[in-house]
């Protein structure tokens, strides 16, 4: 229980959850999935979540714990950034930033916005830092997500 100390627990489940298997996974503890899956992300009938997380080992550690209602993917990192030449930022408009998808994130964009039209909910389960968060970000706005069938 004091490892839990800091939770948030009026979080979704399915964020707590990650949470929960972060916390374990730092402390070493590799096998707390059935009963913790079991409680938190209980299989529904028709059910279609997919889940993006930063790195391919969260993803299939994760989809692992979810079971089969959930499809777990990798955003590999960052997905976009500022072009490299002089057009990053339109000074002329309040400084906005101009962004473009790495070339060699292009087809992973591409699936990932198959998955998520697919999907009856799409889980931003990036990291819970800065970094997590723009990355999050990014993949919102790039992928288009609706704000009402996406969680973070």
């Amino acid at each position: 229980i004091a490892l839990l100390e800091g939770v948030e627990r009026e979080k979704h489940p399915i964020k707590l959850f990650i949470d929960v298997v972060g916390i374990l996974g730092r402390i070493g503890v590799d096998a707390a999935g059935t009963a913790l899956t079991r409680a938190v992300a209980a299989p529904r009938a028709n059910y279609s979540g997919r889940v993006i997380v930063e790195s391919p080992a969260k993803a299939k550690t994760i989809e692992g714990y979810l079971g089969a209602d959930f499809v777990v993917r990798s955003s590999y990192g960052h997905v976009r950034d500022l072009p490299k030449d002089n057009n990053a930022v339109d000074i002329a408009n309040g400084f906005k930033p101009t962004y473009v998808v790495d070339a060699d994130k292009r087809e992973l964009i591409s699936q990932l916005k198959k998955l998520a039209k697919e999907a009856e909910t799409v889980w931003l389960a990036s990291d819970d830092d800065r970094e997590g968060e723009a990355i999050s970000w990014h993949l919102s706005e790039t992928l288009n997500l609706k704000a009402d069938k996406t969680k973070r």
